[in-house]
């Protein structure tokens, strides 16, 4: 665990454009749940970064966790798995399972059902539509802290979609995405 978090800072704490992100890591405080937020953060940027093998480090330490209830600790967890299943060119029915199954975690039925409605109105892209485009085509520098959120929805509406957005569309817009990304981190 040592290694993947000195991984951590000796990739993004002082490499622009990633240690905005990066900038409040503390090393000490990595056995917190401050850990799987900068997980996920630190996945998205290897993946865009094109560093495989950092990325898949990265992903298997935190798509471990299991759900234990606590929605706020799952939502770096599930970034976590849909970057996975994005990896996996949408092919990788467990990490699906895993998204779908927590809704079904509680034992009380009026809680199972607002998490179902929940997770239907997400399919639907009600999230999406709610969220500005992370940049124009234009800008010459991106915000991770918007970026990877966006990037993270359209990856689960293209998992789960019941939108009227098409899969092509999604292909298109995530395609975008990670070519700008792409494009600002190789400007440095």
């Amino acid at each position: 665990m040592e290694n993947l978090f000195n991984d951590v800072s000796s990739e993004f704490l002082y490499r622009m454009p990633f240690k905005e992100i990066f900038k409040n890591w503390d090393y000490t405080k990595s056995d917190t749940d401050d850990r799987l937020e900068y997980l996920m953060y630190a996945a998205y940027c290897c993946y865009f970064s094109k560093k495989d093998t950092l990325t898949i480090k990265f992903l298997k330490e935190l798509i471990k966790e299991e759900f234990k209830g606590d929605y706020d600790k799952w939502t770096w967890v599930e970034g976590g798995i849909l970057l996975q299943i994005h990896i996996d060119h949408y092919k990788n029915d467990q990490m699906r399972h895993r998204l779908e199954s927590t809704f079904d975690y509680f034992k009380d039925d009026a809680v199972r059902k607002i998490n179902r409605k929940i997770f239907l109105r997400r399919t639907t892209g009600f999230l999406l539509k709610k969220r500005v485009f992370p940049f124009s085509v234009e800008d010459k520098t991106i915000d991770f802290l918007k970026v990877i959120p966006y990037f993270s929805e359209l990856i689960f509406l293209k998992t789960f979609n019941e939108s009227d957005i098409t899969n092509e569309e999604l292909s298109s817009k995530i395609s975008l995405i990670e070519d700008k990304v792409t494009q600002v981190i190789d400007s440095y």
